[in-house]
């Protein structure tokens, strides 16, 4: 047992350090073409769901927190729920040109199971979708112990009303649609506050 936790450590490492290296491929690749772009991004982002695997197989293992920690922090990963393509390509550009590792989703059921996957800082969702509305959906990712500490952001054009955000679910409401540097503001603040998970 003992050999099996330090070789998912290892591998916790390389996870991390893969993640890194792909991060700073992204960064530098501005001049790239898009597919090149989309590629990384993708990469990032399966980077970050092996990392978020490794770390309950380490747990399993009878380890509460993997051994190795980054030499910098790693960027937040966030994902973007909104059944409008539109809305969800232009915040997702927004928060990968501001150095997130973003994951979309167009429904609530999408965004649940994307959110046990990638295990986000920040979610900004919107309230009203097919399959499974804003609510219900972030029900059930606050649900999931290991989602407890993400911060959920309701991106939504119904006017704000106390009653339907009461209980704690989401950190704050943006109302659509919300300056750029405004949505940025509030997932920077948000994600600083939040742990990285």
């Amino acid at each position: 047992m003992t050999h099996l936790r330090e070789d998912a450590r290892q591998l916790v490492g390389h996870a991390a350090e893969t993640e890194r290296s792909l991060t700073t491929l992204l960064a530098a690749s501005g001049g790239d073409s898009a597919t090149t772009q989309d590629v990384l991004r993708e990469l990032c982002v399966q980077a970050r769901q092996h990392q978020v695997a490794l770390d309950r197989l380490v747990t399993s293992l009878g380890e509460r927190r993997p051994a190795t920690a980054p030499e910098r922090p790693r960027p937040h990963a966030v994902l973007v729920v909104d059944d409008y393509a539109d809305s969800r390509e232009w915040l997702a550009l927004l928060l990968l040109d501001a150095g997130f590792i973003v994951r979309t989703a167009a429904n609530g059921l999408e965004a649940v199971l994307a959110a046990h996957r990638l295990q986000p800082t920040v979610i900004l969702m919107d309230l009203a979708m097919p399959v499974l509305n804003g609510m219900e959906a972030a029900r059930l990712i606050k649900a999931i112990d290991e989602l407890r500490s993400a911060r959920l952001i309701a991106y939504t054009a119904q006017p704000a009303k106390a009653g339907p955000l009461d209980g704690g679910l989401f950190t704050a409401v943006l109302q659509k649609p919300s300056p750029p540097d405004e949505i940025l503001a509030a997932v920077k603040r948000y994600a600083a506050e939040a742990p990285h998970v």
